[in-house]
Parts: C-alpha cells; structure tokens; sequence
C-alpha cells in the first residue's frame, strides 16, 4: 500500500486531527518529552494536507475563502515561541497544577482588539486594544481612571465576576504583569474577559472544565502590559494600549 496515492491520501487526512491536536497542545507535548518534529514541521504539514482536500473534495467557488480562512487560523502558530517560564510568585508552583491559555485562539470582537506580535510576550504575540477610558454607568464608584476592567463569565449560570487591574495597586506601564481575576468554579461554557467591552475574550477556559471536578476551585490571573499617557506620563508611546499574552489558571487545592 505504500505506493498506492489514494490509501496515501486518506491516511494524510486521517492524521489532520491528531495534527491539530499536537499543534494546539504543543507546548504540553514539547513538555512531556523529546519529541521527533518540530511545531513548524506540523503547521506545514497540516496546511498541506488540508490545501491538498480543500482543492479536490471542495467545489471551486469554495477554495479562496477556505484557504484564506486557514492561513488566518494558522498564522500566528507559525510565528509563536516556546511559552516563557511563569514570572513569581506563580513559577514556584508545580506545573501539573497551572494551565496557560495564549492568545492565538481569543476570540475579538469590533475593530479596536487585534493580535499582534510582541517580543516582550510569553509566546511572542499578545491581544492589543486601546482601552475604553470612559466608565459605564454601572462601573463601581471611586475606580481610578486608568482602571482595567476584566473577569470571568459562566455563560450556563450567567455568573458574572469582575476584577479591576489598577484599582489596588497604581498600574507600572513598559512589561508584562500578573493580575488577579480572583477564584472561581468552571462550566462548559465560560470565559475571560477583557475591557469595559468584553471585546476580547479567551474562550479555550471552557476546554479545562471536567465534569468529574465540577466543584473544582482556580485562581485566574491575567499577565498583561501596558503603555500610553495614561498610565505613564513619561511614556514615548503616544496611544493608550493595553496587551494581554496569556491567562493562567492555577489549581486552588494542591
């Protein structure tokens, strides 16, 4: 059978989900072990294989907007670095009891956040958005201005918890900081959030949900930089801007 293109073929496209699956997991793969491929080699080889059945099983009109949506889909894996070691006080806690979620997957909404590539960022990319600075009616009294509104949604129970970077502690603007979104249960459906808008949102929380553990108690912490006039006066940045490269969830009871 090693000859024959068809049986070739169809084990090309068996293996697209296991494919996507180590590239969606690769750091916890790269962790686990030495492993024979680099994360590069398997976004080419997924984009191959998925180039290769979009072009024979998909009808013509069809191709542009499949390959344009996955080079989208794909674009920032291919620039990602291995995830950076947590800053204290969370890099002494064992890693079997911290989950990470990154940035490539968040999903934006509007046109303010987008993802962009940023040195200083765990992975190398980070979500960016100029802040909404003007408070909603509904804003807690006595919030400093420059305050980052953020939390946790449970989208099954409609629970709502909020956390205010800044409201504590003034914010330092130039690198990347831990922020406590406090403690909460998970759901099959829930979410981080970010902004007065919600408009950026980390989905990929609901895929660390058992339902086995549903009592099952996180911290959340966002890490997240700032820049602008509005948190520094001394600032070469003339925008505001806030960037957020990863959201860490780490086991209450250890």
């Amino acid at each position: 059978m090693a000859g024959d293109a068809r049986f070739l073929t169809r084990v090309k496209q068996a293996r697209m989900s296991l494919d996507l699956a180590c590239i969606l997991r690769w750091d916890r793969l790269a962790a686990a072990g030495d492993v024979p491929f680099t994360k590069q080699q398997l976004v080419t080889r997924y984009r191959d294989t998925y180039t290769a059945a979009v072009r024979s099983r998909a009808l013509p009109k069809r191709h542009d907007a499949l390959l344009s949506a996955l080079s989208d889909f794909l674009k920032w894996y291919t620039v990602m670095k291995p995830l950076k070691p947590l800053p204290p006080p969370l890099d002494a806690i064992p890693a079997q009891h911290v989950r990470q979620l990154t940035p490539e997957t968040a999903k934006l909404h509007g046109k303010a956040p987008q993802i962009v590539e940023d040195p200083a960022a765990a992975s190398g990319i980070a979500v960016a958005m100029v802040p909404s600075l003007t408070k909603p009616s509904y804003a807690p009294a006595g919030l400093p201005a420059n305050v980052l509104n953020m939390g946790f949604y449970d989208q099954v129970t409609r629970r709502q918890q909020h956390a205010h970077a800044g409201k504590d502690d003034p914010i330092k603007s130039g690198e990347y900081r831990l922020y406590p979104i406090g403690r909460t249960v998970l759901s099959s459906q829930c979410y981080v959030w970010f902004d007065w808008s919600w408009f950026v949102q980390f989905h990929d929380v609901s895929g660390l949900y058992n339902p086995d553990e549903a009592g099952k108690q996180w911290d959340v912490f966002a890490s997240i930089r700032f820049e602008g006039p509005a948190y520094s006066p001394q600032t070469p940045a003339k925008q505001n801007r806030f960037y957020v490269d990863r959201v860490v969830f780490v086991a209450a009871e250890r």
